[in-house]
């Protein structure tokens, strides 16, 4: 378990190369309790490794902070609308109870389905590759779900996937946002730059 001040209380499993997060936040509100914010995010540690690696950073943005980052995540029990999400409130010992029921009751039906099913890299790279609903309410920015899509391309599949995925994504990109695309397209020259090589040296070419 894990605290910090942007992700709140976090549990972690790790599975190999993927890392599965379960995120909550426990506020203080008067001399109660409140519990919200629940999130479950899966990690390709080498995809979001990549990504970093070539990313200018700001001088805050610690190690630490780039080993939290999540490669595609949800929030729980928000409503179908998206304007209002599920708390609970703790004054008490029956409160606390019924919290922690129906907090592991969302997390059981909703969070470790999502969790089991975004592990796989297959489905997982079928997400990043697009841009539709799905894609931009499991990793909201274009930009990080354009770099990643190209890093787990690169990693999975090789360099000419990878190339044909960046040209994909630098064409959505620069028919949407001029500056997402200018960023992601100094990101993938300097992967391609420097990293491809490395990355794929042990792997058998395309067909």
């Amino acid at each position: 378990m894990t605290r910090d001040p942007f992700h709140g209380i976090s549990f972690v499993r790790e599975r190999g190369d993927v890392r599965h997060f379960f995120d909550l936040a426990v506020t203080k509100n008067g001399n109660n309790l409140e519990i919200g914010n629940l999130f479950v995010g899966v990690r390709f540690d080498a995809v979001e490794r990549k990504v970093a690696t070539y990313e200018d950073h700001l001088t805050f943005v610690t190690d630490k902070d780039l080993a939290q980052r999540r490669t595609l995540g949800i929030w729980l029990g928000w409503s179908d609308d998206g304007f209002s999400r599920q708390t609970w409130k703790i004054k008490d010992e029956r409160s606390l109870l019924k919290a922690l029921k129906e907090v592991t009751d969302v997390f059981r039906t909703t969070g470790i389905p999502f969790l089991e099913k975004y592990s796989s890299p297959e489905e997982a790279m079928r997400v990043l590759a697009a841009d539709d609903q799905e894609a931009r309410r499991l990793t909201v920015l274009d930009t990080k779900r354009a770099k990643r899509a190209i890093a787990m391309a690169l990693q999975t599949e090789g360099v000419r996937a990878a190339l044909d995925m960046k040209n994909s994504k630098l064409a959505f990109l620069k028919s949407s946002n001029n500056d997402h695309y200018i960023e992601v397209s100094k990101w993938a020259n300097k992967l391609f730059a420097t990293g491809a090589d490395k990355m794929t040296a042990s792997a058998p070419p395309n067909e």
